[in-house]
């Protein structure tokens, strides 16, 4: 019996290697049979099993995507949870994980591969990588992929603003960076101020007057812009050392209309009323702005990086006075919405010198005047020094007595990281204009040598033509 079935078992396997690889009838069937095996005749939902297949692709849609989707963590059973948890890794242990890879770890972990298995996608096997590892280990450990970790933003439509004549309101999303970590309220505050309330279980509320919880008031042109740092900085879980959340800061602005006469006194339509016209005449409101690299426009964004140009424009709005010439006797950079705050630096004083030019390296500079009323000026990208909180800055200049008030520019962010990416576009913008020009060039050329070979042409025509 067992000579049968091993006979059986050879002849089987003869009919495969002669029959498996080619068209025959027996091929079909296989085919079939394997094809059978491998599909899906239904699969199960919520309403029961589904055996059609529009119904069964929405049901494995539905799965997959409620799979791979981030859910919203109850911080109560997460603290519960987390409090369960004895074993704890050592400073040593969670160091020795977060340190580097060695090349002596990645020929452990090579030794320990089975044989004949490959270590990527070329297909390359172990014994490969074992035998030429003093040559390949080097260049696989300096090119390990390293993450880039991007620091979390706030979701789109996470903060809403309604501003008042005279108090702000914002509604704030507990689900703050959309990673489904709900902040806990005693996280996050409003320029120092908490929230006043909640609305349901998932948005905070804020409230505050105008010029309450640090807001900053900047004075422009046509408008009056008040802002507002929102800030979050998650403590650790219940008892344990750890946090789920990055920081953040959030920048809000409500910006009013200036009206240039705010005399409350009555106009008639037959005369200026004395001390309207002297108002209007003595009111010089003093401003201070960010400016595009081409210095026509306002700059769109406050964030810049060590080693840019901070473009800064300084205007004094003259309503009916004659006509001045803008000075700035002192500005002052700090890290806090307050001129007399510390650490402090003086960028200009002494009457208007800018200071920050006399250091080593420094490209700040006036430039040359193009109104009476603006003065510009570029500002090296700088930072405070062992400041953790260095990026977010505000700038104050006071132009002088003849002037009203203080004008004030901020928070502008300075970034450590250079703009690798955007010197690279630059440089390929350079790069793309020579061969543009290269390409114009070569088809006029191509075209003025196509018209003499015609020319040439009608002339060797002409001289060989036959006398009739």
């Amino acid at each position: 019996m067992e000579g049968r079935v091993k006979a059986a078992a050879f002849l089987a396997r003869v009919r495969e290697m002669e029959e498996g690889e080619k068209p025959s009838a027996y091929f079909f069937q296989a085919l079939r049979a394997r094809r059978n095996a491998s599909s899906i005749s239904g699969l199960r939902g919520g309403d029961g099993l589904v055996l059609e297949i529009k119904p069964m692709l929405a049901v494995a849609e539905s799965f997959y995507s409620e799979l791979f989707s981030a859910r919203r963590c109850d911080p109560g059973a997460q603290e519960v949870c987390l409090k369960a948890i004895t074993a704890r890794l050592g400073v040593n242990e969670a160091g020795s994980l977060e340190s580097p890879l060695s090349l002596e770890e990645m020929g452990v972990a090579l030794g320990k591969m089975r044989d004949g298995r490959a270590a990527g996608h070329d297909g390359l096997p172990k014994e490969f990588f074992v035998t030429f590892w003093d040559l390949l280990g080097p260049d696989l450990l300096e090119k390990e992929p390293t993450i880039v970790v991007e620091t979390p933003t706030p979701k789109p439509n996470a903060v809403k603003v309604h501003c008042g004549e005279s108090s702000v309101q914002f509604e704030v999303d507990m689900d703050l960076l959309g990673i489904g970590h709900l902040i806990q309220p005693s996280d996050i505050t409003l320029g120092g101020c908490g929230p006043v309330g909640q609305h349901g279980s998932e948005v905070l509320l804020f409230e505050t007057e105008l010029h309450g919880c640090g807001s900053v008031l900047a004075m422009m042109d046509d408008a009056l812009v008040y802002t507002f740092a929102l800030n979050y900085q998650p403590n650790s879980i219940g008892a344990t050392p750890i946090i789920r959340t990055s920081s953040a800061v959030v920048g809000l602005q409500c910006h009013y209309m200036r009206l240039h006469n705010v005399s409350s006194n009555a106009l008639k339509p037959t005369w200026i009323p004395y001390h309207s016209t002297l108002s209007a005449e003595e009111l010089l409101v003093f401003s201070m702005r960010l400016m595009a690299d081409h210095w026509q426009l306002e700059r769109g964004s406050n964030v810049f990086f060590l080693g840019d140009l901070i473009n800064i424009e300084v205007s004094v709005v003259q309503a009916n006075h004659m006509p001045l010439r803008v000075f700035v006797d002192t500005c002052v950079a700090t890290l806090d919405p307050d001129m007399n705050a510390v650490p402090r630096y003086a960028f200009i004083e002494n009457d208007g010198c800018l200071m920050d030019s006399k250091l080593t390296n420094s490209r700040s500079q006036f430039l040359s005047r193009v109104q009476d009323d603006k003065l510009q000026f570029q500002l090296d990208a700088f930072r405070f020094a062992q400041e953790a909180r260095s990026a977010y800055m505000s700038l104050f200049c006071f132009p002088g007595a003849q002037y009203a008030g203080t004008a004030v520019l901020g928070p502008i962010v300075v970034q450590e990281a250079a703009k690798e990416s955007q010197s690279r576009v630059k440089a390929d913008d350079r790069a793309e204009g020579p061969s543009e020009a290269m390409i114009i060039a070569g088809v006029m050329a191509a075209v003025g040598f196509v018209c003499m070979i015609v020319l040439g042409t009608l002339l060797v025509r002409r001289r060989y033509k036959p006398l009739v």
